[in-house]
């Protein structure tokens, strides 16, 4: 009887799991236009709100922004107020972002992501790369 009942849970189990698999390669995944935005008082991903921190803390860094040397922005994954400041410099001083709102849309997010060129990062900023996953961008 237990041989007979091995094969059975086997057989299950493996349905199972590619039933699952199958269909979490038959869901599209979401472009990176269709991500939601990213901001204080927002339902926020922790992914993409530490992504927003580390990138801006590459920019502070690598522009010295008010004679930052240190990342001015803790990588807690929680967009609070000190986060949303800096969003607002970085639309301001760096992006040309307009409205000035602190909020990272598509606009202000294609440049966290594409312009790598201000933050230095190639690992978590860049198309395809990590952070390209969680914050929206134009395209």
């Amino acid at each position: 009887m237990r041989t007979l009942r091995l094969p059975r849970f086997l057989a299950v189990g493996l349905a199972t799991a590619a039933m699952a698999g199958g269909a979490l390669f038959a869901s599209p995944n979401a472009s990176a236009s269709d991500l939601p935005n990213i901001a204080e008082g927002y339902h926020n991903n922790p992914h993409a709100v530490w992504c927003v921190q580390h990138l801006i803390n590459d920019w502070a860094v690598k522009s010295h922004v008010n004679g930052t040397t240190d990342r001015p922005l803790a990588e807690d994954a929680v967009f609070g107020n000190e986060t949303a400041n800096w969003v607002k410099k970085a639309q301001l001083l760096w992006m040309g972002v307009y409205p000035v709102d602190g909020i990272v849309g598509p606009q202000t997010g294609q440049h966290l992501i594409h312009d790598t060129n201000l933050t230095g990062d190639n690992y978590y900023g860049g198309s395809g790369h990590y952070c390209d996953g969680f914050i929206p961008t134009i395209w």
